[in-house]
């Protein structure tokens, strides 16, 4: 699991699957404008039942609009495409959710 050691500073993370849910991964997005900090709660409910969970940090988010102004949703779309990908090499069935503002 990768987090911020400070939590007013955004981090992806992610927390591996264990006992019966192991092999179910699940990939959150934060909204627009957020951070995964904003899915905390999910991913670690979901973590605690045992699925696989992974939260990337979308680019140019949880920092301030001028880190924003500089992505588009097409690196948005290739960060998460990239970290749901990643967690469906390692588990044999993967969902995603997330959160719209």
């Amino acid at each position: 699991m990768r987090e911020s050691s400070n939590p007013s500073i955004p981090a992806a993370f992610g927390y591996p699957g264990h006992g019966p849910n192991a092999r179910i991964g699940i990939a959150i997005c934060h909204g627009f404008t957020g951070s995964p900090l904003s899915v905390l709660p999910w991913a670690q409910f979901l973590a605690q039942q045992g699925f696989a969970v992974s939260v990337p940090l979308l680019p140019g988010h949880g920092t301030d609009w001028r880190q924003l102004e500089r992505s588009g949703w097409q690196d948005w779309a290739g960060a998460f495409e990239a970290a749901y990908l990643e967690l469906a090499a390692h588990t044999d069935d993967s969902f995603v959710a997330g959160l719209s503002m």
